[in-house]
C-alpha cells in the first residue's frame, strides 16, 4: 500500500470523534514523520492531550510519556530517577531512564513553561538533536514526535527563547465552533471504529522515508518563496511601535533562526513524500504558517505573507504562460506626460513611471506587481492586484492584456504578442487543485485567506477587461 493511502487511513483513525481537529492531527503526524516537535496553545479541555495519545497509534509498537508541568517538576519525574546501585558501587550519577522520556517514541509534556531551570535545560538537546546525557554517557533517542501544550506563551524576560524556538511547528487550538459537532460532543455520538484496520509505520518504514526525503526535489521557485517571505518577516520586524519603551519588540516577534528555516525546507519534503511526490511544490510551502508565528497577535501578518508569497508565485506563472500562448485584444498608449507611460483600456487609465519601466526593461523575463496609488498610477511593490512584465519589442502585459507602448510622436508596434484571456479564477481554481490533494492543508482555513486575496486581483482583473 502506498504510503499516502497509508497516511490517510492513519488520520482517519486518529480524528474519529475528534470534532474540528483534523487540521491539528494532520500536522502533529507531520511532525512526527518529520520527527519534529509540534506546540498547541489552547485553553483546557479542547483536547491537546488527546491528540498526543491518538498519535501513538500511527507507529508500530510506539512507548508513550505523558506529563504535566508544575514548578515542583524535578528531573527525575521526567527523565527517570538516579540509580542508588550505580551511585554507590560505581560512583556513577546515572539515572533509570525505563518508562520515561528517554525511552519513549511519542511524549507530551503538559503546562511546559512551568518547568523548571533544570528540565529545560536538558530539554534543549533533547528536542533539537535527540541526545539526552546520561551520567557521562549520551543516549540517541528514539523520539519520534514532541508534542508540548500550555495555555500561555513563554513569558518574556525569564529566558526561555532558546527553548520556544526548538518548537518547530506551532498550533492555536479553539474550542469546538460548529453547532453540529457541538451537539455530537454533548450527545456523545461516536464514529465507527477504525482502529482496528490501521496498519501502523514500521521502523522501517519509517527509515524509508527518510530515504526518499533526502532525494525529494526542492525547486528553486519555492527557494526564492522562502527567501522573500524571510524578507518579509525582516520587514515586520522593523516596524516602529507606537510604545517607545517597547522598540525592539517586533524584532523577537518575527524573528526566525537559520535553525528553524532549514527545518522548515525539512518538513516541506516529508509533506512532499508522504504526499507522493518527488518534489515539494506550492502547497508544502503553505505549511510555514503554522512554523513563523512567535507570538498570537502577529498570526495574521504571517498568514498574509504566506498568502502573497503562494500569489506571487502563481501570478507569475500565469503571466509567463499568457505570454506565450498570444491570444485576447491590445489597446494602445494614448499619452505620454514626461514622466509615465499612460496607457488607457476601455477609459480606465493605467500610469506607470518610465523610470520602473526602464528598469523591468533591464529583467523582461522577470514578474513585477504593483498598487493604484491614486490617479491610476502603478506603485511597484513586492505584491498587489496588477502583474506586470515588460518586453523589448516595447509593450507592457498588465494581467491579462497587453498594450503597446510609445512616448507621443513615436511609431506604435505593429508585432507585439498578445496575452490570453485566462482569468484569475482559473488560476486560483488549479492553486485549490494543489491545496486539496495535500492532506495536510486540505483542511486549512488558510484557504480564506488566499480566496480573499485571490478576489482582490480578480476584481481588477475584471475592471481592466470590461
Amino acid at each position: 500500500m502506498e504510503i499516502r493511502e497509508r497516511t490517510q487511513q492513519i488520520l482517519k483513525a486518529m480524528t474519529a470523534d475528534a470534532y474540528e481537529r483534523n487540521e491539528v492531527m494532520a500536522l502533529s503526524l507531520l511532525s512526527a514523520l518529520a520527527e519534529e516537535s509540534i506546540f498547541l496553545l489552547g485553553l483546557p479541555g479542547v483536547g491537546k492531550s488527546m491528540m498526543a495519545r491518538k498519535l501513538k497509534m500511527a507507529f508500530e509498537n510506539a512507548r508513550s510519556f505523558e506529563y504535566l508541568m508544575s514548578r515542583f517538576s524535578t528531573p527525575d519525574e521526567i527523565f527517570g530517577p538516579v540509580s542508588i546501585t550505580k551511585l554507590r558501587e560505581h560512583d556513577t550519577y546515572e539515572r533509570i531512564t525505563k518508562g520515561y522520556l528517554p525511552e519513549s517514541q511519542i511524549v507530551f509534556l503538559d503546562e511546559i513553561w512551568k518547568a523548571g531551570p533544570a528540565i529545560q535545560n536538558s530539554l534543549l538537546t533533547v528536542l533539537n538533536e535527540k541526545i539526552y546525557r546520561n551520567g557521562d554517557c549520551d543516549m540517541h533517542l528514539p523520539i519520534r514526535g514532541i508534542i508540548a501544550a500550555s495555555n500561555e506563551l513563554p513569558a518574556e524576560g525569564e529566558g526561555l527563547e532558546a527553548l520556544w524556538d526548538r518548537f518547530l511547528l506551532r498550533y492555536i487550538v479553539s474550542p469546538i465552533e460548529m453547532r453540529e459537532n457541538f451537539n455530537n460532543l454533548i450527545l456523545g455520538v461516536k464514529a465507527a471504529p477504525t482502529v482496528d484496520t490501521v496498519i501502523p509505520f514500521t521502523q522501517k518504514e519509517c527509515d524509508e522515508l527518510r530515504e526518499k526525503v533526502r532525494e525529494c526535489e526542492m525547486p528553486h521557485e519555492i527557494v526564492d518563496m522562502m527567501y522573500d517571505l524571510r524578507e518579509k518577516m525582516n520587514a515586520f520586524a522593523k516596524t516602529e511601535t507606537d510604545d517607545t519603551s517597547k522598540e525592539n519588540i517586533n524584532e523577537m516577534k518575527y524573528y526566525v533562526s537559520d535553525r528553524r528555516w532549514r527545518k522548515m525546507a525539512h518538513v516541506m519534503k516529508v509533506s512532499a513524500c508522504v504526499n507522493g511526490r518527488k518534489r515539494v511544490d506550492v502547497s508544502d510551502f503553505m505549511l510555514l504558517v503554522h512554523m513563523l508565528w512567535n507570538s498570537d497577535d502577529c498570526c495574521d501578518n504571517c498568514r498574509n505573507a504566506v498568502a502573497q508569497c503562494v500569489a506571487m508565485h502563481c501570478l507569475r506563472d500565469y503571466m509567463k504562460s499568457n505570454s506565450r500562448k498570444n491570444k485576447g485584444r491590445t489597446e494602445t498608449l494614448v499619452k505620454d506626460d514626461g514622466t509615465h507611460y499612460v496607457v488607457d483600456c476601455n477609459g480606465y487609465t493605467f500610469k506607470i513611471k518610465i523610470a520602473d519601466y526602464e528598469t523591468m526593461l533591464k529583467n523582461p523575463r522577470e514578474v513585477y506587481f504593483g498598487h493604484e496609488v491614486n490617479d491610476g498610477e502603478i506603485e511597484m511593490v513586492d505584491y498587489g492586484p496588477f502583474v506586470i512584465q515588460v518586453h523589448k519589442e516595447g509593450y507592457v502585459n498588465i494581467n491579462s492584456y497587453s498594450f503597446p507602448l510609445r512616448r507621443s510622436g513615436e511609431t506604435l508596434a505593429t508585432n507585439a504578442p498578445l496575452c490570453t484571456n485566462e482569468t484569475v479564477e482559473d488560476v486560483y481554481a488549479s492553486l485549490l487543485r494543489l491545496i486539496n490533494e495535500n492532506m495536510f492543508v486540505a483542511n486549512s482555513n488558510f484557504t480564506t485567506v488566499l480566496h480573499n486575496l485571490f478576489s482582490e486581483y480578480d476584481k481588477k482583473f475584471r475592471q481592466i477587461q470590461r
